[in-house]
C-alpha cells in the first residue's frame, strides 16, 4: 500500500567557499565591483584590538605589495598583507610590550574583515570544510595593538592614541570591537590633533543616543552597549 507520494528533490555538490559571506550580500557586493580580485582592493583598514597576527593563512601576502610610505611601526610584525603594527599602552616602555597579537580577538576580527579570499583554515585542530573570506579579502590591514600581551584591559587614553594613530597613517576605514564597563561609557571622544570628524553613540540598557560631529568627512563610528550603564552619553 502507498502511504505518500512526493516530487522528486535535485541536489547539488556543496558550494565550497564561505557560507556567512551569502548571509550579508557580501557576494553581491564584490559583484558591483568587478568580483573579489577588487574587493577592497586598496583600501586599508585599521583594526583596534587585541593585534593581528601576521602569519596566519588568512593574511598570506603573496600577491601584495606594500603601498607608498608603508609599513609603519614595528616592522618585526609587518608584511605586505598587514602594513602596520604598533603598541598603546602608557606601561609599554616599563613592561616591553610590543604590537605581537598574543591574544586571538584581534586576528578574528581582522580575518571578519580581509581574509584572504577562499582561505583554508582550522579551529581547535578541525578543519573548515569550505574557504574561509573575509569580506573585502583584497583590503590592506593596520594593527592597533591595545591590549598587548595578556592585558585584557585597555585605558581610554591608549585608545584615543590608537584612533590618532590610524588616522595620521591614512587608514579609511577604523575598527573597534570593544566592550567596557560603566567607566568606559560614553564613548572615548575627544578633540583629536588632528581635525578629523566623528561620530558616536553611546546606547545603554535604556536606549538612548548622543551623537556628536566635526568639520571633515572622515567618520568613525563608536557604539557602547552596557547593561551597567545607565546615564546618558
Amino acid at each position: 500500500m502507498v502511504k505518500q507520494a512526493l516530487y522528486e528533490g535535485l541536489y547539488r555538490p556543496l558550494d565550497n567557499s564561505d557560507p556567512d559571506l551569502s548571509l550579508i550580500n557580501a557576494i553581491n557586493a564584490w559583484t558591483a565591483v568587478g568580483g573579489p580580485g577588487n574587493a577592497g582592493a586598496g583600501m586599508k583598514v585599521g583594526i583596534i584590538d587585541t593585534g593581528i597576527d601576521q602569519t596566519h593563512d588568512c593574511f598570506n601576502p603573496a600577491g601584495y605589495a606594500y603601498p607608498a610610505g608603508f609599513p609603519k611601526g614595528d616592522h618585526s610584525f609587518t608584511t605586505p598583507k598587514v602594513i602596520v603594527a604598533k603598541v598603546f599602552n602608557n606601561q609599554s616602555n616599563r613592561f616591553g610590550y610590543t604590537a605581537r597579537a598574543v591574544q586571538e580577538h584581534g586576528t578574528h576580527v581582522a580575518g571578519t574583515v580581509a581574509c584572504n579570499l577562499d582561505t583554508h583554515a582550522t579551529v581547535a585542530g578541525v578543519s573548515i570544510p569550505y574557504g574561509v573570506s573575509g569580506v573585502a579579502p583584497r583590503a590592506y590591514l593596520g594593527n592597533y595593538n591595545v591590549f598587548p600581551r595578556t592585558d585584557d584591559n585597555a585605558r581610554s587614553e591608549d585608545i584615543l592614541n590608537a584612533l590618532d594613530a590610524a588616522y595620521e597613517d591614512g587608514m579609511d576605514v577604523i575598527n573597534m570591537s570593544l566592550g567596557g564597563l560603566r567607566s568606559a561609557c560614553p564613548p572615548p571622544v575627544r578633540k583629536s590633533r588632528t581635525p578629523w570628524s566623528t561620530r558616536s553613540s553611546s546606547s545603554n540598557s535604556y536606549g538612548r543616543r548622543r551623537r556628536a560631529a566635526s568639520e571633515r568627512p572622515f567618520v568613525f563610528y563608536v557604539l557602547c552597549l552596557n547593561r551597567e550603564f545607565s546615564g546618558e552619553g
